[in-house]
């Protein structure tokens, strides 16, 4: 199930119990005219329900990409999943070659 958010952004919420604790994490469905964005791939604990959430979200056409935030495994653990064909992979932790801060002054 996904709440929406704005009328092009939906949040999908999981949660569960990790070593005695309550993990939350949020993704977002982004649709813009150019495709549908996953903003994080989710924890491979609710791997099931975040692709039935997807699919139900967008009446089964699914994803056209998925942007990280970071890589740890609540937000990056169901990437292969997906089977996406990597393209250009960029890294917030290790900029681009085609930008980074030295490069742009």
């Amino acid at each position: 199930m996904t709440v929406p958010v704005t009328p092009t952004v939906e949040w999908i919420n999981q949660c569960y119990e990790h070593e005695g604790r309550h993990e939350h994490v949020s993704l977002y469905l982004v649709r813009a005219p150019e495709g549908t964005v996953l903003v994080d791939s989710g924890s491979f604990y609710h791997r099931e329900a975040i692709t039935d959430a997807v699919d139900a979200a967008t009446d089964g056409e699914g994803l056209d990409a998925i942007v990280l935030s970071h890589s740890d495994y609540p937000h990056a653990a169901n990437v292969a999943s997906w089977n996406f064909t990597v393209r250009s992979p960029k890294s917030s932790s290790s900029p681009a070659s085609t930008w980074s801060p030295s490069s742009r002054w």
